[in-house]
Formats: C-alpha cells, structure tokens, sequence
C-alpha cells in the first residue's frame, strides 16, 4: 500500500510539472469583457493580433479590445516611435504591458497603444525587405476585338522595404486558330514608390503594351506623382495614386501618337469574411491633357483562393477600354480567365 502510494504522489506530481510546463510555454491575451486566451502570438499589426491556438487555428484579435498581453518567449516589438526592441511581455496593470529582455532596459507600466507591430515583418521593421511574387496561367474566352480561346500568363514580383516599394510584372496573350494568329498581345509594368511618410509615397511608373488587333506596335507611358496608401491590414489593402504621365503610341497601319496625358493606379485586395479567400480589384489608366477623346482605362476584377502549398485558383475578369480606338477597331476587350497560380 505504501508503495502505491508513493507511485501515485509521483505520478501527481509528475502531471503537475507537465502541466506548469505546458502551461508556461503559452502566450497569453486578456480580453476587456473578460476573456482569456491563451496559444502563440504570431504577430500585431494596426488593429490586428493574430494568436495561434490549438483548437481554432489562427484566430484575429481586435487590439483596441486587449486589455493585457504576456508571451513566455521574446518577441520582436516595435513602438509607435519607431523604436525596436526585442523582449519579453508581462501584463502590468491593465492596459499596461511590462518589456523585459536581456538588452532591453525594464519598461514597466507602458501603455498597449505604444506597441506598432509585434514580430513586424522585415519592412515594417525597416531592418530588411521582403521579396514576393506570383505567377498565373489560365484558360481565357474573349470577345470584342477576337473572339477565340486563349492562353493567358501573368506574373508580378514586389520587392518591399520600409520606405520603397518596387514592382514588376505583366500579361502575355498567345493564340493561333488552324495555324492563323488570332491574338497576340503583351503588357509589361514597372514602378517605385519612396515613402516618406507611413501612408504617402512618390512614385515614378512606366508601362508598355502591344497588341496586333489593336493596331499597337508599342504603346509606352511613363510617369510620377502621389500615391497613399489608404489601408494596409491583414484583412484589406487599399492603394490609390495620381499624377501626370507622358504617352507615346507606335501604331503598326494608322498614324502614330503622342501626347502628355494624366494617369491614376487603384490597387485594392480585400480577405472575404476574414478568411483564405480574397477579393481583389486593380485599375488603371490615362486620359489625354489635350484631347478628351484619348482615354484609356484597364481593369482587373476577381477571387483568388488557396489550394495548397502556395498554389491558388482564380477566376478573373480583365476589361479593357479605348474611347479613341484605331479605325475599324472595337472599343471594349473582355476577357474571363480561370486558372491556377503559385504565390510565394
């Protein structure tokens, strides 16, 4: 009986240190209505804190709704100052947190509103960039100019730091019907912004087109102006800029073309219901300064949803729309793709 009872004292404690372990090593959020939670904290940006759970996956937070916050290993933390310190959390008298690492003096009782980003993103941090990009390829039926099957590719590549942003991507379209070209066209784009404030940026874009059914041998633009950036969330990205352009049109059979024009950019991608699915919108286009008639917008509209290790799928709708095409030219190209992409 003795024996038995000693293997049952150890046993208990055994389950108790496991317990204090296991319970130790989680992150833990208190919530103002009074709800505590605990798993890993992935990172904070804007109004966003995202907590890995064990039982619901990555779960989003409201900051504004955080009463306190402790993690059991250090985390990178940047302050709305912009400075950077890597550090332990201890809740300290809520809505206060108390830093505490080895090269980072004790802060105790600092307001949650001080804290920008935890484990900010290279750029955020402005301690390095991060390079992304995506690739797509998709079956496409289009009428307007053509009106044939296609076979699309797209790609875009973003190099991002805290205070530049370069971009670089296009479209090709390739299409032959029993050995004739029935669509051949390309569109290549490039731009850099400078911010110089969180939310504001400069920006200089060139853009080049050709398209046999359009009667474009090249159509190039090249320009700058201002940019903001209206949202940047984990949910919903908004970019909007404007500025002046200079356009130059190298037609294949009618007269060629040039003129100084203004141009705008809207970027828009928005996470449907908080989830993996994502709406996203970009347009773009350029009107002529001395003739209302050469006006020229682009669009893309679609759903883009994971698959699995960075592959995605994707249903989208391109619109293009001259209001001065070349004689004998429509003004409209649509084009529905569906297709699969990869991101990384």
């Amino acid at each position: 009986m003795h024996s038995l009872t000693k293997r049952a004292s150890a046993c208990f404690l055994t389950s108790l240190c496991l317990a204090t372990v296991t319970s130790a090593r989680a992150d833990e959020v208190w919530m103002k209505n009074g709800d505590r939670l605990t798993g890993t904290i992935v990172r904070k940006a804007d109004d966003t804190l995202i907590l890995r759970t064990d039982y619901a996956g990555e779960i989003r937070l409201q900051w504004s709704q955080v009463e306190g916050i402790s993690t059991d290993q250090p985390v990178e933390v940047l302050l709305t100052d912009d400075v950077y310190l890597k550090a332990r959390l201890e809740a300290a008298g809520q809505p206060r947190v108390a830093l505490e690492g080895q090269d980072t003096p004790v802060a105790r009782g600092m307001p949650l509103e001080r804290i920008a980003y935890i484990n900010p993103s290279p750029e955020q941090s402005g301690r390095g960039v991060t390079f992304k990009g995506r690739v797509q390829l998709a079956a496409a039926q289009t009428s307007g100019n053509t009106d044939t099957e296609r076979l699309n590719g797209e790609t875009e590549m973003t190099l991002q730091a805290k205070r530049y942003r370069y971009i670089l991507g296009g479209d090709a379209n390739q299409e032959k019907d029993d050995g004739r070209t029935s669509a051949s066209n390309w569109r290549g784009h490039t731009s850099f912004d400078w911010f110089f404030r969180p939310r504001q940026f400069l920006y200089t874009r060139a853009t080049f087109e050709h398209d046999e059914f359009k009667d474009l041998k090249l159509r190039s633009t090249f320009g700058g102006g201002y940019g903001y950036q209206v949202f940047e969330t984990e949910t919903t990205r908004l970019s909007i800029q404007g500025g002046l352009s200079h356009v130059n049109v190298d037609r294949i059979a009618t007269d060629d073309e040039s003129y100084p024009a203004a141009g705008w950019l809207i970027r828009f991608e928005h996470k449907l219901w908080g989830g993996p699915m994502t709406l996203f919108h970009v347009q773009d286009g350029d009107g002529s300064l001395e003739d209302a008639g050469d006006l020229v917008v682009r669009t893309k509209t679609g759903l883009r949803w994971p698959l699995a290790g960075g592959l995605n799928a994707t249903a989208q709708l391109n619109l293009d729309w001259d209001h001065d095409p070349a004689p004998g030219r429509k003004s409209t190209d649509q084009t529905l793709l569906l297709g699969l992409g990869y991101e990384w």
